[in-house]
């Protein structure tokens, strides 16, 4: 999926799926990603953290990093509070928070 992301410039799963190698269909590979992202045994810890520390470690030893936090409606009736690192001209997120809320109101209680 990493590769489908970097190569594909984007986290839309068509997009991912026709940029990984290999022989599987565009289509059966969107399915297995599916799948794969609704699976509640994939955690945050276990998958994006040992990817994410080493390359905020690599990239902080090339230039200072600039981060951004965004707040936006990703559902209905839920919000999204999201810190990403600002990187040749993308937004890479780093970390979220997922609420129940209305737009353009994230509520600290």
């Amino acid at each position: 999926m990493v590769t489908g992301i970097v190569l594909g410039k984007s986290c839309q799963l068509p997009k991912l799926a026709s940029k990984i190698p290999g022989d599987v269909h565009p289509d059966s590979r969107v399915k297995q990603m599916s799948r794969w992202v609704q699976n509640e045994a994939i955690t945050f810890r276990l998958y994006f953290l040992p990817f994410v520390r080493p390359l905020l470690t690599n990239l902080a030893k090339a230039r200072p990093l600039v981060f951004i936090m965004d707040g936006s409606a990703v559902a209905q009736g839920c919000v999204t509070l999201m810190v990403s690192l600002n990187y040749a001209k993308r937004a890479i997120p780093i970390a979220w928070l997922v609420i129940e809320g209305s737009k353009g109101h994230f509520a600290f209680n």
